[in-house]
């Protein structure tokens, strides 16, 4: 799944769409689960991935205590 981001919106509002839209994919990946587990979870988890590279890329930005909420 590729993103890409407006530059007339703040970055924060993009990210913050980008990791929301690819939670939503690992849910739906996972609701196929009945259907081929193993290709399911794989889908779900490379969502997961990339949803978690989202929140390093803006560590800094919003401190340790909020990286760890979104990380977890």
């Amino acid at each position: 799944m590729a993103f890409a981001v407006d530059p007339d919106r703040p970055l924060g509002r993009a990210l913050r769409s980008v990791g929301k839209a690819l939670a939503a994919a690992a849910r739906d990946d996972l609701l196929l689960v009945g259907e081929d587990p193993v290709a399911a979870v794989h889908d779900a988890r490379r969502e997961i991935r990339s949803a978690r590279a989202v929140v390093k890329l803006v560590r800094v930005s919003v401190g340790p205590k909020e990286y760890a909420r979104q990380n977890g």
